[in-house]
Order: structure tokens, then C-alpha cells, then sequence
């Protein structure tokens, strides 16, 4: 069991994170499942993407720390299971 586990994932949306590759995607799900809390690192390209495998929910997540905010779909999802969410800027970026 560890504390923290910080993880990657190639798509994010509503339903939760996935893989183009399944041993990826296996591994994700052994490594989430030993953890007593996850947090997601995640910038925008990964947002609204799915691939085939999937990796786990989006309730899995403890935190997602990621460079913007998520639309409108996994925003209800992040707030309706209580997923604290960080969105970082980077210095002298602007929308």
C-alpha cells in the first residue's frame, strides 16, 4: 500500500481515464487500486479524449491537478464526488 500515487492518464472524461494500450491500462489499475489516495496530473489535451481501455473511474481520483478548468460535464462529476481540483497557470499565460 502507499499514500500517495501520483498518475498520468492519456484520456480523461466524465467516465474516467483511459489507455490506448491495455497493459498500460492494467498497470494504472493495480497501481490506483494499492493507493490510499490518487491524484491525476492531466493538462488540457487529455480532457474529452477516450481511448479503448479503460483505467478507472473519474471517482477514483482524490485530486486532479491539471492547466485548466474541465468543461461543464466533468466539472458535475468532480464536484458531485468531492475531487478537489487544482488548476495551475503558468507564469505570463492568459486566455
Amino acid at each position: 500500500m502507499v499514500d500517495q500515487l501520483f498518475i498520468g492518464a492519456c484520456g480523461i472524461s466524465a467516465e474516467g481515464a483511459t489507455s490506448p494500450d491495455e497493459e498500460e491500462a492494467f498497470l494504472k489499475k493495480k497501481m490506483i487500486s494499492r493507493a490510499r489516495q490518487v491524484i491525476l496530473l492531466a493538462d488540457r489535451s487529455k480532457f474529452e479524449k477516450t481511448f479503448l481501455h479503460k483505467v478507472c473511474d473519474i471517482t477514483d481520483f482524490d485530486v486532479i491537478i491539471t492547466d485548466t478548468q474541465p468543461d461543464d460535464t466533468v466539472m458535475k462529476k468532480i464536484i458531485e464526488n468531492n475531487i478537489h481540483l487544482i488548476v495551475t497557470e503558468l507564469e505570463g499565460e492568459s486566455e
